[in-house]
Parts: C-alpha cells; structure tokens; sequence
C-alpha cells in the first residue's frame, strides 16, 4: 500500500481503509514528494522522445549492415507478399517465430517508397528506432512503479544512452521488440500485483502482451515461464487463478502460428526447424555463436570494452541486483529479481554449453535497468536505517548516474562521428567500376550459409569459390574480402585463402570500418586465371 508522504498517521490510515487486517499483514510505502509532483507525469513521454532523438542521429551510418538486416529484410518481403516468411526461392524460414516479420512488413509498407537495397535497410531500422523509444517509456513506468519517478528517470537516461542497447536499437534486430513486449507485460503483472489479480480483463491483456513476446523470439518464453511458475508456488501477491489466466492466454499467439504452419502443409519442416533450435540451445548443435567457430566469448568481450564497457559493468551489477531482490520483503520487486535471474541462469548455460551471441547481452541488459535502480532505492534506505547521511547517499547515487551518462554520451558521439558503412562504399564502388552481371567472389561458402556481401550485391553473379583452382576454371576477376571478419573466423574464407587471393591480383579498393576493419576488393589477374 502507498501513502501519500504528509499522510503520517499509518496506523490510523490502515485502520480506516481495512480495519479487521492486522498491520503486520500490510507493507507500507510513504509516497514521495517527488511522486506528487507534475514532471513525474511527463518524465515518460518527454525521456521517450529523447531516446528517439538521439537514435535518429545518422542511423545509416552509426553501425554497419548486419546479416541478419538483410535476412530478415528478406522475411518482411515474404510476409507483405503475402507468404510465410522465406529468403527468396528458398522453403520457409521456422528457425524464429514471425512476430518481429510481421512488425517489420507493415513498417516496410508504411515508409518504404523506393531505392537500392542499403536505403531500404536504412528505413525498416526506424522501426527499431521507435521501440526503443517505447521501451525507455516502459522501464522509466515499470521502475517508477516499484521505486520512484526519479529512478525511473535515470533508468530510462542510462537506456537512452546506453552504447549497447543503442547498437541494438540502430539495427533491425528482433531482440528489441521482443524486449518490448516482454516489459509491457510485466508492467501488466506488476499492476495485476497491486490490485491482487483482480481484474480479469488486465490479466488477458497482460498475457497477450507476453504472448508477443514469445512470438517474436522464442527465448522469451523462459523469462515469462520461470517467474510465473515461481509466482504459482510462492507468494508474490498474484492468485494463481490469475497466474493460469495469464499463462494460458501467452500461450494463444504462438498457438496460432503454429496452427497456420500446419494449415499450409509445413508442419513437419517446422517440427525439424523446431528441433534444429532445440540442439543448438542446449549446445548439441552450434551453428553461429560463441561456441562455434570464431573467437570465444570472453576474447569477444574483451576487444569490444572499449566500446561496451559501460553495458559490461551494467549488466553485472544487474546480476547483484537481481539477486538481492530475490530477499526483498516487497512481492514487486522479488518479481523483477525473478527476471533477472531467469536471465541470468539461461545465459550462464548458453555461454557454457549452448548457443549465445552478441545480441543476446541486450535480455541482460534490459533486465538490468530495471533491477540496480530498484535495488539501489532498496539498499539504499536500508542504508539510512543503518545510519547513512541522506545527503550523502543521493549524492552518491547521483554521481555515479552522472559518470554513467556522461560515459554514454561520449561514445554516443563518438559512433555518431566515425562512418561505419563499409557494405555501401565497396557496393557503390563495384557499381561505378565493375560491369553488371560480372562474377564476384564473397567469402562465405556452405553450409556456413549467406554473408551480407552475398546478399547486397544483387546485380552480379556472387560465387563462393576461394581455391585457386576453382577460380582458374570460373575465370573469377573479383573478390571481396572483409579482412576483420576473416580473421576472427566469422566466415568460411580463411586469412589463408585471402592471403593466396591477394597474391593473385591488385586491390583496386579499400575501405576501413570500425565493424569490418579493412575491406578489400581485389582484382584478379588475367594470367592467374588462364585455363
């Protein structure tokens, strides 16, 4: 229960709004001045529009294409066409659910009037631009709820500043809309919490909420799984009638996927899809990530700190965090403990035996905004309880959240400054030199699958053959070498191959980004490819 601060007479206030319910039964919440005061009603909106400014600062150059733009670019064209989502001539794509395809087809239909391939990636992150802008509304309601308006604000500053969960937002990742939906459902069951699942209606809707969640990445089903069950068996202020009704309805927007997969005769592709996931969750099976080829976590973590740092350090303290909720007295906030360490435990078993990347940081990341600026109003009135000068805590907090903001703001400037669209300068580069339907070499071969210099150049005939031998037989001129993701093994051309590929020709360009390092294009030599 919440009172209003001058409302100092707890025991006379409880006594006239229950009066048969023993005091030890409530828990008792002063309502803070700064919770009465007209910002704390903006703060949401105006700390939303700021985050949507701030990512709508050279989006086409901030961060370089992502492969995973140009497939899923390829799955909204599938969806607006009006198929199950696929790459073109290819069955269709089951590995992750439809939810952020769908999203990305009607915002394609909305913005998308014409162009080449990179402007069009261009466009469809706007998408993502705008979520974010939601989600930094939806941590500054959630943290408010559980601690106070102003650290809600300075959960939603450090988001809107944040250099990972920016790089998350300028690229069309499915992980911030998944995100999204996951915090608008909680905030659904943290309003359920108070109102002691009484209202059924909240409770759909909290549930649809979740459902989107999952829909849009599977993974998000262990963090809304975990907390309800928890929820069913301990006391966190939610009935477990309410619990079902929730679960149940989370359960209806993938149902109908499902149901739609099978009603075009794709059932068992899906199961196998399904299945395919499965080994590569539980680490049977890598494919992509951390565990597969390519550098381990922490020498990834390591190369990136200059630029992830902050979120690093971030993310860690959120799992301190979330631990020390777990003991809170307060259901509210035990709950956000439980979404941090769901997290928490699934990532440990993914970077240890499963399959983890970059973008999966973003679910730790997110749950850690919520659970320090909690946890730090928690501890720290336990600090003053203790004998901690008031004055000297908020200075503290503030100092730190300072630091922190200003941190991010100068590696917001920083990315915003430094191009990083190698892809576009070599395409625009081939486009202007290199006559259409020419054979261009890419440095991924199978069953590494597709890399984006495979997918972008679209006027060209793209092969995949790096020995010497296949390039005399194919009469091969191009190739394009991005030298950083070569030697960091991300694709199947090896600092051998481009080695023996550079001996052969003249680099006719090159262009350094801070993604792709150095990339090439070199021109074969007519003599190293005679018959």
């Amino acid at each position: 229960m919440v009172i209003n601060h001058r409302d100092r007479d707890e025991e006379a206030t409880l006594a006239e709004v229950e009066p048969d319910r023993p005091r030890e039964a409530w828990h008792v919440r002063l309502r803070t001045r700064l919770e009465m005061l007209p910002w704390a009603v903006w703060a949401g909106p105006l700390l939303a529009l700021f985050t949507l400014a701030v990512r709508l600062v050279h989006p086409d150059r901030a961060y370089e294409i992502h492969l995973d733009e140009v497939i899923y670019r390829s799955m909204a064209v599938s969806i607006g066409e009006g198929h199950l989502p696929a790459m073109p001539g290819e069955a269709p794509f089951f590995l992750h659910p439809p939810g952020y395809f769908v999203l990305l087809a009607g915002w394609r239909a909305l913005v998308w009037r014409g162009g080449d391939i990179f402007q069009e990636l261009y466009a469809l992150r706007g998408l993502n631009i705008v979520l974010g802008a939601v989600t930094a509304w939806l941590l500054y309601a959630i943290v408010r709820k559980v601690a106070n308006p102003a650290a809600g604000a300075a959960a939603a500053a450090i988001f809107a500043l944040d250099p990972f969960a920016l790089r998350q937002n300028g690229r069309s990742f499915l992980e911030t809309a998944a995100m999204m939906w996951l915090l608008a459902g909680y905030l659904g069951l943290l309003v359920l919490q108070s109102r002691k699942g009484r209202n059924r209606w909240l409770a759909v809707g909290t549930g649809l909420l979740l459902g989107l969640a999952i829909v849009t990445k599977d993974f998000a089903g262990v963090l809304v799984a975990i907390p309800l069950g928890w929820a069913a068996i301990r006391n966190l202020d939610l009935p477990r009638r309410t619990i079902g009704v929730v679960a149940a309805v989370a359960c209806i927007p993938y149902s109908i996927w499902i149901l739609i997969v099978v009603a075009t005769g794709h059932g068992g592709d899906f199961l196998n899809s399904k299945m395919i996931g499965l080994l590569r969750a539980i680490g049977l099976r890598q494919e992509t990530g951390f565990n597969a080829e390519g550098p381990p976590v922490a020498e990834v973590l390591s190369r990136t700190v200059h630029l992830y740092g902050l979120s690093y350090l971030l993310s860690a303290a959120g799992i301190v965090a979330a631990v020390g909720l777990l003991a809170s007295r307060r259901p509210d906030a035990r709950l956000l403990g439980l979404l941090g360490i769901s997290e928490v435990a699934w990532l440990a078993y993914a970077v240890l035996f499963g399959t983890v990347e970059e973008q999966f940081l973003y679910f730790l990341l997110i749950p850690a905004l919520l659970t320090v600026p909690v946890a730090w109003v928690e501890y720290g009135r336990a600090m003053l309880r203790v004998g901690w000068n008031r004055q000297a805590v908020a200075v503290l907090g503030a100092l730190v959240l300072l630091l922190v903001l200003l941190g991010g703001a100068v590696q917001w400037a920083l990315v915003r400054q430094r191009p990083d669209d190698g892809w576009r300068r070599a395409v625009a580069w081939l486009e202007g030199n290199v006559p259409p339907g020419s054979t261009v070499v890419v440095s991924s071969r199978d069953p590494k699958g597709p890399t984006v210099d495979g997918l972008v150049l679209t006027g060209y005939k793209v092969t995949e053959w790096h020995s010497p031998q296949a390039r005399k037989v194919s009469r091969v001129r191009w190739v394009v070498i991005p030298s950083a993701l070569v030697d960091d093994g991300y694709v199947a051309m090896t600092p051998t191959d481009a080695d023996q590929i550079r001996a052969e020709g003249t680099m006719v360009f090159s262009s350094s980004s801070p993604t792709l390092g150095r990339l090439e294009i070199v021109r074969i030599n007519r003599g190293s490819v005679s018959p």
